[in-house]
């Protein structure tokens, strides 16, 4: 019982990017050639990652005569050791565009029969998930029986679930109504109130192929 308390013990003092030098490269060997060349490129740059591989700097202190060598990092935007102060300063930023009003959370999903062609094609599916999602909220929002004012949104890519499955989804922050200051809005005071799910449903058929913005 002890034995399995350490082992457990020693497994959770993993860091994520030391499970990926320990299983990424057999993952590479197998499926390498059937991912997309983007997420294999991310990959293979966040293993190389302050090793021998980037390079480094020898750092010494003339007056206890120690060297330190440090290697260099690959500032990719997707690696656990060099993405977080980058994804701080960009949540930072985006806080400060949100407007002095409450917020609720909007979810879009992919439908399963087009999750294989957005996979193949990234750029363009993403894009026109993020149109559509994006329409449908607003054009809801427009509808003068229901909100009848412009909804601030601000969405966020995930496109992988919990259980680690490929599944593009759209988490959007919606404002529930607009500052003090526009007082033609109508305040709505709860995600119930800017409409339920069902009138967004239906729209899904024609805002799929909603083409994305140049």
């Amino acid at each position: 019982m002890q034995s399995s308390s350490a082992g457990e013990s020693a497994a959770s003092a993993l860091s994520f990017h030391e499970l990926l030098g320990r299983f990424a490269p057999d993952y590479l060997e197998r499926f390498g050639p059937s991912m997309p060349q983007r997420q294999r490129e991310v990959l293979e740059r966040i293993l190389r990652c302050r090793t021998a591989a980037l390079g480094g700097q020898l750092f010494g202190c003339p007056d206890c005569q120690q060297f330190r060598y440090r290697y260099h990092s690959c500032n990719d935007r997707h690696c656990p050791l060099c993405g977080q102060a980058d994804a701080d300063d960009w949540l930072a930023r985006q806080q400060r565009l949100l407007l002095p009003v409450p917020y609720f959370l909007l979810t879009f999903t992919l439908p399963d029969f087009l999750r294989a062609w957005v996979r193949s094609h990234p750029k363009l599916g993403y894009d026109l998930l993020f149109a559509a999602s994006a329409q449908a909220s607003q054009d809801l929002a427009l509808d003068p029986k229901r909100l009848g004012a412009q909804l601030a949104l601000l969405g966020i890519l995930h496109t992988w679930s919990r259980t680690l499955i490929f599944h593009p989804h759209i988490h959007t922050a919606t404002s529930s109504r607009p500052p003090p200051a526009i007082a033609a809005w109508t305040f709505c005071p709860t995600e119930k109130s800017a409409g339920p799910s069902a009138p967004i449903s239906p729209a899904n058929g024609p805002t799929w192929i909603w083409p994305p913005t140049n």
